[in-house]
């Protein structure tokens, strides 16, 4: 005689688990998108012509973007720096603790009138290693000096989002 059993419908606590495991993952997803994606970006193209404008993108965190334009002709230099939250800092006068403390980004000196005046724009909020800030800095010279260079494209993002950790870290472990 065969008799007939109808199918069991999953247990509330297994139906529970399969959605808290879809959650979980649909997190470390989401947190891994925060990651990819730079917190502070810093963008200079000039183009091969020193008469044509140069374009220095800055992105932030905050989804603040500014667009600086200026003449090829009147990037003057790029200067080595120690920086430190995004700021330039002297490490002259301080201990040699507190200088191990600052991080290594290059600024561009840009001419803003006839006078002389000077604009310094920081490439980094962040460290971006000695070796590459002087490499950055050789490039950008290079193409100062030399009107050779064909072009300038120089890319600077730095940080992950501390939102995206935060959201990979929960994920994996709930």
């Amino acid at each position: 005689r065969a008799s007939f059993r109808t199918p069991r419908m999953p247990s509330c606590a297994t139906g529970g688990s399969w959605a808290w495991l879809v959650i979980s993952l649909a997190v470390i997803v989401w947190g891994i998108r925060f990651l990819s994606q730079p917190t502070d970006l810093r963008h200079l193209k000039c183009p091969n012509d020193r008469e044509d404008l140069c374009e220095l993108i800055v992105l932030t965190e905050d989804e603040d973007r500014v667009v600086h334009t200026f003449p090829g002709k009147d990037l003057l230099r790029a200067e080595a720096i120690r920086v430190r939250r995004g700021r330039a800092v002297n490490p002259k006068n301080m201990r040699r603790k507190q200088v191990r403390k600052l991080g290594y980004s290059f600024q561009l000196v840009v001419r803003l009138d006839d006078d002389g005046r000077e604009a310094r724009h920081v490439m980094s909020y962040g460290s971006v290693g000695r070796s590459d800030a002087r490499q950055r800095v050789s490039e950008i010279q290079e193409y100062v000096t030399n009107s050779d260079v064909p072009s300038l494209d120089v890319y600077e993002s730095s940080g992950v989002s501390a939102v995206g950790i935060l959201l990979v870290i929960y994920g994996a472990f709930s």
